[in-house]
């Protein structure tokens, strides 16, 4: 009796651990940020993460100049998670100047405050101009030996506004379209698929914990 030869087990794609920044940042709360890398200048941010959107956004010096603001600190661009003061800046492949605008039903002056003069509220919507680019974003490693991974091209959004303070890094999958333009444009996890830098579209997340540093006490 003939038995067929086993085939032999394919490997099972490893984990690819994303480097927390290990700071708890935020205008609103202490919020956990990630380590990212972004441009060819190699400029460092600490984002958030958004498991519900296709948008990569990092925050632009621009957003710290509002001379009509005085509230806004000598080292904004720092507190916004940059680790340079400059911030961001579009690189030499620019897509264009756009809006994020949100529906009537969010109330943007609740969650965000009085808007700055850099935004502007039309028919309670609010409106926040962004140069957006295509240009790298690495993502680091939670190790000290290896390299990390890399998404060329990326669309990336600039945060003008100094009401949305941190920047943010969209982990759903799928295309972005912008208005006028009919080109549909991979979001990062999209855009790492299908260049074979990662094997599947599933992901963890750990937002950490703040309240973690904070030692406890047991009462006598």
């Amino acid at each position: 009796m003939a038995f067929p030869r086993r085939r032999a087990a394919s490997p099972v794609p490893a984990a690819f651990p994303v480097q927390p920044s290990r700071q708890f940042q935020g205008n609103d709360g202490a919020w956990s940020t990630f380590a990212i890398t972004a441009g060819d200048t190699s400029k460092q941010f600490d984002s958030l993460i958004s498991t519900s959107s296709f948008i990569s956004w990092l925050t632009s010096d621009q957003g710290c100049d509002s001379a009509n603001d005085r509230t806004v600190p000598s080292n904004c661009a720092n507190l916004r998670g940059s680790t340079t003061s400059t911030g961001w800046r579009a690189g030499d492949d620019p897509v264009g100047q756009y809006a994020m605008v949100f529906g009537s039903g969010f109330p943007p002056n609740q969650i965000f405050g009085i808007s700055p003069a850099a935004s502007n509220y039309v028919s309670e919507t609010y409106n926040s101009a962004s140069t957006v680019d295509q240009d790298s974003i690495v993502l680091e490693p939670n190790t000290a030996e290896g390299s990390g991974i890399r998404a060329n091209r990326s669309l990336i959004f600039s945060l003008l506004d100094y009401s949305y303070f941190i920047g943010s890094l969209g982990i759903r999958p799928g295309f972005i379209q912008l208005d006028q333009n009919p080109t549909k444009f991979p979001s990062l996890l999209e855009n790492l698929i299908n260049t074979s830098v990662i094997a599947t579209r599933t992901w963890g997340y750990t937002a950490g914990a703040y309240y973690s540093k904070i030692p406890f006490y047991t009462l006598p």
